[in-house]
């Protein structure tokens, strides 16, 4: 069964890249592309090119899945084009908002909107739940942040009778601060297991690399500048390690370009012009302890 032993090894890959294992991710890529290949058939190596771009997006590196995202044409068709895991034309969609670009936030729109008819069409719930979702993000990405919220505040309704945590873990840490502002009760479950994959302990032992510097008090919480946002803090308390960006890279496992364009935001949302005068900034703020 070709199909399922695509999404098999689709399905390998993404859980050894949510879980921190970048050999294992490695692995189930090459074995995945390599079966695509010898099947022959177009649509496989779509389906593998379109996990591989996820995968990118999943480590916070959005230039080479858009670089995929720009070379994809494939038409739409309902009847093969939602049968992966990893389905191109979703991914497509996730490059194009995740670039923040405006010329690919219209190409989104427009993919969007011709995605969810195709959804509506098949009855499909899950999926169109993973594309309200992406939505929310969207309107995030153009500014419209009370768009986004109360486009997610019904998906949460939806999807929580599903238990689907998926379509709200990839988007990245941008979603759990769109599910804190919601408000939801302190014990609503969907917004915990959010809010914990984010904060939680991995599987392999390990904590996620927010790294010990990092404050964890309430006050804190408060007093960090709008914006800054989770992977944002991890990459301040590597610096207050003094990491060099390739250890930084490795320690996340992202590329040291994506580490290069997060110090560049560090750098603007704290109105500094180095690392050095990051730290001492965060010190200041509390973000990170001095010792």
């Amino acid at each position: 069964n070709r199909k399922a032993a695509m999404d098999a090894l689709s399905g390998l890959a993404l859980t050894s890249q949510l879980l921190n294992k970048p050999d294992q991710v490695k692995n189930a890529l090459e074995m995945l592309h390599t079966y695509a290949s010898d099947t022959d058939v177009v649509d496989h190596q779509h389906a593998a090119d379109a996990c591989t771009a996820w995968l990118s997006l999943l480590e916070g590196d959005v230039n080479p899945a858009l670089a995929w995202s720009n070379s994809h044409n494939a038409l739409i068709k309902p009847s093969t084009t939602f049968l992966w895991i990893c389905v191109p034309a979703m991914n497509q969609l996730r490059v194009f908002i995740a670039s923040g670009r405006k010329r690919y936030l219209r190409n989104a729109e427009a993919l969007h909107k011709t995605l969810l008819e195709h959804a509506r069409g098949l009855n499909n719930e899950y999926l169109g739940i993973q594309l309200r979702v992406l939505g929310a993000l969207l309107a995030e990405k153009q500014g419209n942040r009370t768009d986004a919220l109360a486009a997610l505040g019904g998906t949460v309704n939806d999807a929580r009778a599903g238990g689907w945590l998926l379509p709200f873990v990839d988007p990245g840490p941008v979603m759990a601060e769109l599910i804190e502002q919601l408000q939801l009760p302190p014990e609503d479950e969907l917004g915990l297991r959010v809010r914990d994959f984010f904060d939680a302990e991995t599987p392999s032992g390990g904590t996620r690399p927010t790294g010990p510097k990092l404050a964890a008090t309430s006050e804190t919480a408060h007093a960090r500048p709008d914006g800054l946002t989770n992977r944002e803090l991890d990459i301040l308390g590597l610096l207050a390690e003094r990491l060099q960006n390739k250890e930084i890279a490795g320690r996340l496992v992202i590329s040291t370009h994506t580490v290069n364009d997060h110090l560049k935001h560090i750098y603007q949302k704290l109105d500094v012009g180095n690392r050095r005068h990051a730290v001492r900034r965060a010190i200041e703020l509390g973000l990170v302890s001095d010792r």
